[in-house]
């Protein structure tokens, strides 16, 4: 449901930028910039180019061997006909269902390595 490609080789600190695709009926594309990591607690960035722009936060919790995955965003419409659009759409919900379907492919992907 959803692809993420750096922008650079080693994309993974603080200022690196990432493309992301949410893949859909109609595909939504914007990009993501690392502002702050905790290691093993969280990552947190900012939506900086495309569709939104806002905030966004990965949090990682240690539940006595197993990890607790979460993640919270703020964000608004970028582009014009997003923004004219946004008052009808069920933005919430289609960005629920992506986000519940790829947490459902990571525990499918960890099940299979256990």
């Amino acid at each position: 449901h959803l692809s993420f490609k750096p922008r650079e080789e080693s994309a993974c600190g603080v200022g690196d930028l990432i493309d992301v695709t949410v893949h859909g009926k109609r595909p939504i594309t914007f990009t993501t910039k690392t502002v702050e990591i905790k290691m093993n607690e969280m990552v947190k960035g900012n939506y900086v180019e495309g569709a939104y722009r806002g905030e966004f936060a990965w949090k990682l919790k240690d539940l006595g061997g197993k990890t607790k995955l979460s993640f919270r965003w703020r964000t608004k419409p970028a582009g014009l006909v997003l923004r004219i659009l946004a008052p009808f759409l069920p933005i919430e919900k289609y960005h629920s269902d992506v986000m519940k379907a790829g947490f459902d492919n990571l525990n499918k992907f960890l099940d299979q390595k256990s």
